[in-house]
């Protein structure tokens, strides 16, 4: 299984995405002649971002496909948190963007705004209004959700208690000793 990274002007890389996702990052980095103060991440060739940093002690296979051609992408607005390096939340005043290393898609715009969507909290139009629907729609789930998980505790415990043990041959009666008549 291989990728092909894509960066610079069109030079292209193979790596083995069967590593740590942490490592194939810096692998790349340092065979792309990267800044190694730098923080890289991959998309693929519509702007995807594969955001393999956030699961750095996952196997970077589980989200590549075999041959797949990837950009690399540098990532602006980083801030340390908590000894690590994490991309900004929404509680940050300034949002994490991505830049192409790709010299020929830096003026692509569709791939740029696929790259980097625009947020909800960028748009003009009433944010208080949307914030408030999202909480009672989330308290609303964590209603339903107690709900379900009580109404399944009641089934589980009403089915564990009328439930005849079975034998672990299937639907054979056990074996009875035959007394023989003398």
């Amino acid at each position: 299984m291989f990728v092909i990274v894509r960066y610079g002007d069109d030079q292209k890389q193979i790596f083995n995405p069967n590593c740590l996702n942490t490592i194939l990052l810096r692998y790349i980095k340092r065979r792309c002649c990267c800044d190694p103060q730098d923080t890289v991440e991959l998309s693929d060739e519509k702007g995807v971002v594969k955001n393999l940093r956030q699961f750095p002690q996952e196997y970077a296979k589980a989200y590549v496909k075999d041959r797949e051609v990837l950009i690399l992408i540098k990532v602006e607005n980083v801030e340390p948190c908590n000894g690590k390096t994490s991309v900004e939340s929404n509680h940050g005043s300034s949002k994490t963007t991505y830049k192409p290393l790709l010299s020929s898609l830096v003026g692509n715009s569709d791939f740029m705004e696929a790259l980097n969507p625009p947020r909800e909290e960028d748009s003009v139009s009433d944010v208080s209004s949307s914030k408030s629907s999202r909480r009672r729609s989330s308290t609303f789930d964590m209603e339903e959700l107690k709900a379900n998980s009580a109404r399944a505790k009641s089934k589980t415990s009403m089915q564990c208690a009328t439930k005849k043990p079975v034998s672990k041959r299937g639907h054979r009666p056990p074996l009875r000793k035959t007394t023989t008549a003398s």
